[in-house]
């Protein structure tokens, strides 16, 4: 009996060990579960290829529209920075967020510019075709004749819609950044491809699409 006994209790004392063995091991699975879950999240080489994978997104759509400035009779500092603006101005309109904001652009609480019946995603279809009135070509180029001119009167940039030329007031083109100069490209050029505003100061002309689209180049040009 006492070697039954003695069986029947080492029998007993293996059982719980083997059940405190088994109590054991999901909470040390369930440990080095919320380990991994945590290191995933800092992982370096999964940000990198997050990275590569999203980043690309962001220049979406990828150089549609090419930048062409014929710029004539500047001084070799003057063309540096009209260079610059232009190369400037490509990657901006290249990019998703001028696709975005010019989409989102809100006039009256609403989508909308001011001055033009089109549509937000009109106006930057338009846009992207590169169509100047002048010329009837969809070769999604920005297609500009740049010259220098001087008055002290707070005029920035003229053209006329006969002509593809546009004047530049060199009273501002020798302080401006390249952010001010691609920002008066733009909207000149707007005009060109038929977007126009009102010619008095009002209330909506900062809404209309060559100043409001201007500004939006502005915004994005500081960010590069």
């Amino acid at each position: 009996m006492p070697k039954r006994k003695n069986l029947f209790f080492s029998l007993i004392i293996l059982l719980l060990f083997v059940s405190c063995e088994k109590n054991e091991r999901p909470t040390e699975v369930a440990a080095v579960t919320e380990d991994t879950i945590d290191g995933c999240a800092e992982d370096d080489s999964l940000a990198d290829s997050l990275s590569e994978t999203l980043l690309p997104l962001m220049a979406l759509p990828a150089r549609e529209l090419s930048i062409k400035v014929n710029a004539a009779n500047f001084t070799a500092a003057q063309n540096v920075k009209i260079k610059a603006a232009a190369s400037l101005l490509e990657k901006v309109v290249n990019s998703y967020e001028f696709r975005e904001k010019v989409l989102d652009f809100q006039y009256l609480g609403q989508s909308q510019f001011a001055s033009t019946n089109l549509s937000n995603n009109n106006v930057y279809q338009k846009i992207m075709t590169g169509k100047e009135q002048l010329s009837l070509v969809e070769d999604k180029t920005l297609n500009l004749e740049l010259r220098p001119y001087y008055t002290w009167r707070s005029v920035v940039a003229y053209t006329t819609p006969q002509s593809t030329q546009v004047n530049f007031n060199t009273k501002y083109l020798n302080y401006y950044t390249a952010a001010d100069i691609a920002k008066t490209i733009m909207h000149e050029w707007l005009h060109k491809i038929g977007f126009n505003h009102d010619y008095n100061v009002t209330s909506r002309r900062p809404y209309s699409v060559p100043y409001g689209i201007g500004e939006i180049v502005k915004t994005l040009a500081r960010t590069l």
